[in-house]
């Protein structure tokens, strides 16, 4: 399924990428389209009428174009990225800014990477609606929140109790996933029964499309073998699980830090396992960020403030 993630996002790219032209060219020609039309020269308009020039940028790009296809696929059930709703864009960003405690240097880049989108969208269907449509979600989903450069301590004070004031059970069971073994929010949204085998190892893509695998208790790996009798496979929908959460931070006294608090709780709670077993601070970090998926032990320093 990731795979075709993938491979769609990379078709639709067609429309946009433009390696190896004239950027500074490409900006000459928008401007006189731009006064031809009596249209502002601004960044803004610029950007709606060139492409990506640059390898580093389309990357970065086409990483932010899978997640959210896959948060769309996941949540609102569409399959095709041709076919993507302003709903969907709109539920993302929010997701995307709750995830990230609303950090505005990733917002911004998530924000110019979803109107590009839109910009490769217009160009295949021959029209203009896709990015007036996805500004507009954009501004939507971006009102009325504080968007900081911080790297504020988001871990919860009490990470069981909100477990336990959680409604619905899959929600229980998703929030012990990451307190296990630390899966994103996107990881643990489906999860099939060939992910888990007889040895209770979860196979699972993580950011980057790299497989990970990781041991879960026996206990918890029988709740999902329940869920895969039951229903054929385990499923949470993001947004349900997030307002269920944030009614059990409400319960429990604690500040709502979002799904992604959870990771912090995951990451501080092992670091501090792995430096009581006489691990160095460096040491410590690195085994951390493997556990979580990024490799490289400096970003585990993000997890530990206080």
């Amino acid at each position: 399924m990731r795979g075709n993630v993938s491979y769609q996002v990379n078709r639709l790219f067609e429309q946009v990428k433009c390696f190896g032209e004239s950027k500074k060219e490409a900006k000459l020609a928008a401007a006189k389209e731009l006064k031809v039309h009596n249209l502002q020269y601004n960044p803004q308009n610029v950007a709606e009428r060139t492409g990506v020039y640059a390898h580093k940028t389309a990357d970065e790009y086409r990483t932010i174009w899978r997640e959210c296809f896959q948060y769309a696929k996941d949540n609102f059930s569409i399959k095709d990225i041709e076919k993507m709703s302003v709903e969907a864009v709109k539920a993302y960003l929010t997701d995307k800014i709750d995830r990230t405690g609303g950090n505005k240097g990733t917002i911004a880049a998530t924000s110019s990477a979803l109107v590009k989108m839109a910009v490769a969208l217009d160009k295949l269907h021959n029209s203009s609606s896709h990015v007036k449509d996805f500004r507009q979600a954009i501004s939507t989903a971006t009102a009325g929140k504080t968007l900081e450069r911080t790297d504020r301590n988001r871990a919860y004070q009490d990470p069981q109790a909100l477990q336990a004031h959680l409604m619905v059970e899959a929600h229980r069971v998703a929030a012990e996933l990451t307190a296990e073994i630390g899966m994103r929010a996107t990881e643990l949204s489906l999860i099939t029964p060939n992910q888990l085998n007889e040895h209770n190892h979860l196979v699972f893509k993580s950011k980057g499309g790299q497989d990970n695998i990781r041991t879960i208790s026996l206990e918890l790996a029988d709740k999902l073998r329940e869920y895969f009798a039951k229903d054929g496979e385990f499923k949470v929908n993001q947004n349900e699980y997030r307002l269920d959460l944030k009614q059990a931070a409400f319960a429990t006294g604690q500040e709502y830090n979002g799904i992604h608090g959870l990771r912090y709780n995951f990451a501080q709670e092992n670091y501090y396992d792995f430096r009581s077993q006489g691990l160095t601070h460096t040491e410590a970090c690195q085994e951390v960020s493997e556990l979580m998926g990024h490799h490289r032990p400096d970003i585990t320093e993000h997890y530990l403030r206080r």
